[in-house]
């Protein structure tokens, strides 16, 4: 990548700087305001449940509380992505995370209160005019009433979160962090030695990989420790909260059923020989005796043109943008304008990609670490597919500032995909073409079949950890491996050290169970896209875009299965998924067109 100056973000429109006074004033008066509501409330829901005008007042007040306190954590952890070795930045986020718990801890009464009226009396408050901003809040809160507890009990979970689970996701980030891999004579991140794996040298992935296997292996028995723990801190949750497996709560809060989770999984798990087919191909492609897990990334030559400036990437996302909707295409911009990005590398910058909400009353920001490659590009547009997502439901409000994680893949893979288009459209060099589409394929096939393949490594590893007490650093490397197989097929020779790559895996901690939205998402988005591409060959694109806009727009204010509903698809149905991975089936059918004709 040429030497360019990469943006760092503006994070003013939260606060000017960890000294800002607002920090601690919003603090103060978000737990000020909660005792001030606890006392005008607690005790008096059943009767302003009755009317949907009071109900609407208190619930407008508990969701502007909420923000007020939830502003300072936002800017905290921005501040502490940029350098999670910082230990001042670590401390204000520990500081504002636990303040902010102080809040939610008045607060609790709240849910628990409303949830002790009848589900009748909470259900027609939904239906009603006043409160149709919050209806999805409301029945999420019903359908929530068998899992909840007393708000004495639900106060001391919520004070335990500092000292369990997120304790030790904290650990997890910093020692990661701070870890420094030797290559080659040279300590680099984790976000420089994964880099690596897309190397073009053959030499230079392996001993990345060998390099990151040996730090793993070096940590193996902290990493095993902490796993175990947040294993077992849900398993307690779990079994205080009455779900009857892992995974369950996650499916409620995703409002998605276990069944439709179960199709979508059976599908996936089911078409693992297009995994086989790609990799049996790209063997060919590089040329190799066997492909093993450090060439899984390596990169098709595609001569000129392989390294993109961050100002050319903009150049790429912006215009690509604009040929789906001018509305959309102007909010992408504003973020390259108005420094809402952080693409620069600084002293103890996590490493990955996120795109953090921040609060429905100022805007989204995009972290990504930029190094200048094709994946880079798609990232940046991933990260800004899901800004968009999050800037143009800002309207609906804190509580519906966000949605479930099954639809949250939804912007950012559609994001992607209109890039690919462009890209697709423009390229004119048959060499270029196949490495494009195996770029794209193979960030699908992390998308869909690795996130499938880990969400059934989670289920074993949860499932085990309940059954068979802690477990040893060689059970987990054994279930992992036995799902990376089944994925693989024999198409990609795994070494020894890959066996120990559970553990770098945030996800695992941070959300147990997420990984399989990102395999949801990505499937409904490959269908809305074939829509999408359906209208443009008929060249009307309108009536798509402005429900898809709509459908973005909507944020929380209803379920997954309402917002697809303009769209005809049903989440249920295995033939939807298998559907999807057929057009995952094509784009490769396609590559191999490209090569055969090579």
């Amino acid at each position: 990548m040429p030497s360019e100056k990469l943006p760092i973000w503006d994070l003013s429109a939260l606060y000017r700087s960890p000294n800002d006074p607002r920090i601690s004033t919003d603090l103060t008066g978000a737990l000020s305001r909660a005792k001030r509501f606890s006392k005008r409330y607690r005790g008096k829901l059943s009767s302003v449940v009755n009317s949907p005008a009071k109900l609407l007042k208190a619930l407008e007040e508990f969701e502007e509380i909420l923000q007020q306190a939830s502003k300072p954590v936002e800017y905290s952890y921005l501040r502490f992505a940029e350098s999670a070795t910082d230990p001042a930045r670590g401390a204000l986020l520990q500081n504002t995370r636990e303040r902010c718990i102080a809040v939610s801890r008045e607060l609790t009464f709240f849910e628990l209160e409303l949830l002790g009226c009848k589900p009748s009396q909470l259900k027609a408050a939904a239906r009603s005019n006043n409160c149709a901003r919050f209806r999805n809040f409301l029945l999420k809160l019903v359908a929530s009433k068998p899992h909840r507890l007393s708000e004495r009990e639900e106060q001391i979970l919520s004070e335990k979160q500092m000292t369990g689970a997120s304790a030790f996701t904290r650990l997890f980030d910093e020692e990661f962090a701070s870890r420094r891999f030797l290559v080659s004579g040279k300590k680099i991140s984790e976000a420089e030695i994964l880099d690596l794996l897309y190397a073009s040298e053959r030499s230079v992935r392996k001993q990345a990989a060998a390099s990151f296997s040996g730090a793993l292996s070096e940590d193996a028995r902290r990493l095993t420790y902490i796993f175990n723990t947040v294993l077992q801190d849900k398993a307690i949750d779990d079994r205080l909260c009455r779900y009857s497996t892992p995974e369950q709560s996650r499916h409620l809060a995703n409002q998605i059923s276990q069944s439709a989770v179960d199709s979508m999984v059976e599908a996936v798990s089911g078409s693992a020989a297009i995994v086989s087919r790609y990799y049996k191909l790209k063997r060919r492609l590089l040329k190799l005796p066997a492909l093993y897990d450090y060439d899984r990334y390596a990169p098709i030559k595609a001569g000129k043109g392989e390294s993109y400036s961050f100002e050319r990437a903009r150049s790429i996302v912006t215009e690509a943008s604009a040929r789906f909707s001018p509305v959309y295409a102007d909010i992408v911009d504003e973020f390259f304008r108005r420094r809402w990005i952080h693409a620069a590398a600084t002293p103890g910058k996590r490493s990955g990609a996120f795109c953090s909400f921040a609060t429905a009353d100022t805007h989204p920001f995009v972290f990504v670490n930029y190094s200048g490659t094709l994946k880079e590009v798609l990232t940046l547009a991933h990260e800004l597919g899901h800004a968009v997502h999050a800037y143009l439901m800002r309207e609906n409000g804190y509580i519906n500032f966000g949605v479930p994680l099954t639809i949250a893949e939804t912007a950012s893979v559609f994001g992607e995909m209109l890039v690919f288009d462009h890209l697709r459209a423009s390229i004119k060099d048959e060499r270029q073409l196949i490495s494009l589409y195996c770029s794209k394929i193979e960030g699908v096939f992390a998308t869909v079949f690795r996130q499938v393949s880990m969400h059934r490594f989670e289920q074993d590893a949860h499932a085990a950890r309940r059954s068979e007490g802690e477990l040893r650093t060689a059970r987990l490397s054994q279930m992992w491996r036995k799902r990376q197989e089944e994925m693989f097929r024999g198409s990609v020779t795994l070494s020894p050290g890959y066996d120990l790559w559970w553990s770098y895996i945030p996800h695992f901690l941070h959300t147990p169970f997420y990984v399989y939205s990102y395999a949801f998402g990505e499937l409904l988005t490959v269908a809305l896209y074939a829509q999408y591409q359906k209208a443009r060959e008929q060249g009307d694109t309108g009536k798509f875009v402005a429900h898809y806009l709509e459908m973005l727009a909507r944020g929380d204010s209803a379920s997954p299965s309402e917002l697809v509903k303009p769209f005809g698809i049903s989440l249920e149905k295995r033939a939807f998924w298998l559907g999807g991975l057929e057009i995952i089936s094509g784009l490769l059918a396609t590559l191999e067109d490209l090569v055969g004709r090579r």
